[in-house]
């Protein structure tokens, strides 16, 4: 049984929307507190989880069988 049975495409697509969002928050929090403390700062973790994060939002929307398709 693959993932496309388990799951209906609707699922997939609600949590690459939230993965999406998060991800857009962790990139934006952490220019942001570039932009404020820079000396301070941390090695810009969020950017390069941000990364991962990117592969990971966009795998979850592409997943199912028929991409573009997630509400159907």
């Amino acid at each position: 049984m693959g993932f496309s049975k388990r799951f209906p495409r609707w699922i997939t697509g609600v949590l690459g929307v939230a993965q999406l969002v998060i991800t857009a928050a962790v990139i934006a929090m952490e220019l942001v507190s570039d932009y404020i403390d820079l000396a301070h700062g941390t090695i810009w973790a969020g950017l390069w989880s941000g990364l991962i994060f990117i592969i990971t939002f966009m795998t979850m929307l592409f997943i199912s069988k028929y991409s573009f398709n997630f509400f159907i």
